[in-house]
């Protein structure tokens, strides 16, 4: 919605409801901060690594959460609410990966209506056009 206004995106994006029964870990419970600029990948990766575990369902809710490489891990469903986010961080130190990895993992879900957001200007980055050694 952020570039094609007219595209009702509200109308297909809709509020599901986290299925009863789940191990939920919170990511506030983790120390997230859903402000949209302190930096929680540590928190996020805490509820994912907590959610492994089991293979429960790390709950992203509450607002916008900004994070660098998160990991999500086998068996795990990330539960983005429809009124939260994901939010990539603009320093590009904070990737080791993509921003949601899922390196050698099955049985990944990632749903609940929410979303994740990924839009860094290289303009305002320090990406200096240069992808390391290789």
């Amino acid at each position: 919605g952020d570039y094609y206004p007219s595209i009702p995106f509200g109308e297909y994006i809709y509020s599901m409801e986290l299925p009863a029964g789940e191990n939920v870990f919170d990511v506030r419970d983790y120390g997230a901060v859903p402000d949209g600029e302190t930096l929680s990948t540590e928190a996020v990766q805490a509820a994912v690594d907590a959610a492994a575990a089991c293979g429960g369902t790390v709950l992203v809710a509450g607002g916008y959460y900004c994070v660098g490489t998160v990991y999500v891990a086998s068996g795990v469903t990330l539960w983005i609410q429809k009124d939260s986010a994901l939010c990539a961080s603009r320093d590009l130190k904070q990737y080791k990966d993509a921003l949601i990895a899922c390196v050698n993992a099955e049985n990944v879900k990632i749903t609940g209506g929410g979303k994740i957001i990924f839009c860094l200007s290289v303009k305002e980055s320090a990406f200096d056009g240069s992808y390391g050694d290789n």
